[in-house]
């Protein structure tokens, strides 16, 4: 797998634990799917420089769609909602491609390579005109609130459980 074939959906947008010290995988490596794919003409140039290319950097937790760009986040512990409590959730901002439609909510983690939208609309279209706004932030307010930054239009959402 060349650098030409890797594309632009391939290298994803990664969520996991990062630890002082440990390598990650850039530029030698990248997460797709739960895998982790070499970058052939990255290790090729590394081979012919006499440089030597770390292990396969260990699997992230979760793989967000390329160009969703994960900004923001807040862990919601005891939190009154159910669905919320003790769960990760994202802003992810969007691609500048809006015709990609990716990113432009705000998610929940839910498992390995799985999220959900929480707060969404913000992209109704493939447009720059279609959307309508773009999540930077989410912070837990408290048990029963939270509030979600939007850089487009320069406002704070505060969002409750009615």
């Amino acid at each position: 797998m060349g650098r030409d074939l890797l594309g632009p959906e391939k290298v994803e947008d990664l969520f996991g634990t990062i630890e002082n010290g440990k390598f990650y995988g850039w530029p030698f490596y990248m997460q797709y799917r739960q895998q982790i794919l070499p970058d052939v003409a990255m290790m090729d140039s590394a081979k012919a420089q006499h440089i030597k290319v770390p292990g396969k950097p260990p699997v992230a937790y979760c793989g967000f769609l390329s160009h969703s760009a994960p900004l923001g986040l807040e862990y919601f512990q005891n939190f009154n909602d159910p669905l919320l409590n003790n769960s990760f959730l994202v802003a992810l901002h969007g691609s500048t491609s809006v015709w990609r439609k990716r990113g432009n909510a705000v998610v929940k983690i839910t498992g390995k390579n799985k999220y959900e939208d929480i707060v969404s609309g913000f992209l109704e279209g493939k447009e720059d005109k279609d959307r309508k706004g773009r999540p930077c932030d989410v912070m837990m307010n408290d048990a029963s609130s939270f509030f979600v930054t939007d850089d487009k239009n320069g406002v704070l959402y505060y969002i409750y459980k009615q």
